[in-house]
This record gives structure tokens, C-alpha cells and sequence, in this order.
């Protein structure tokens, strides 16, 4: 739960299969819930550049991003 007590995170990971290559996201998911419990917003948030590794051009350049935002933590 978030500090507010009204906030949940979820991480999780969505497998699958692509030209025969395993593919992993991993993911987090935000609800919030009003006081008699009802989901009032869900958002998910996940990382795409696994899923776009494979694309031309595009994938080789989020993978450059990606180590370069690594790189600079």
C-alpha cells in the first residue's frame, strides 16, 4: 500500500513468445481505491524496449538510451 492508504503497486511481468524468442516486460501497475474499496484509477506502467529489441533501426537505438541512462545513474 501507498502512504496514503488508498494506493496500491503491483510489480509484475508479462512473458511471451516473438520470432521464437522469449520476450519479458516487466511492469507495475498503480490503483487507487475510494474508501468503501472501489478502484477509482489504474494505471500500468511497463518497459518497452525488450519488446522492441527486435525492430530495426528502433531497437538498436532504445538500447543505446537505455545504457546510457544506466550509465549516468
Amino acid at each position: 500500500w501507498g502512504r496514503d492508504g488508498h494506493t496500491v503497486y503491483l510489480r509484475w511481468e508479462c512473458v511471451f513468445i516473438r520470432k521464437g524468442r522469449e520476450v519479458v516486460l516487466h511492469g507495475t501497475s498503480e490503483a487507487m481505491f475510494s474508501p468503501e474499496g472501489l478502484v477509482m484509477s489504474q494505471t500500468d506502467y511497463w518497459d518497452l524496449t525488450a519488446a522492441l529489441a527486435d525492430v530495426p533501426l528502433l531497437g538498436r537505438a532504445l538500447e543505446k538510451v537505455r545504457a546510457r541512462i544506466l550509465r549516468n545513474r
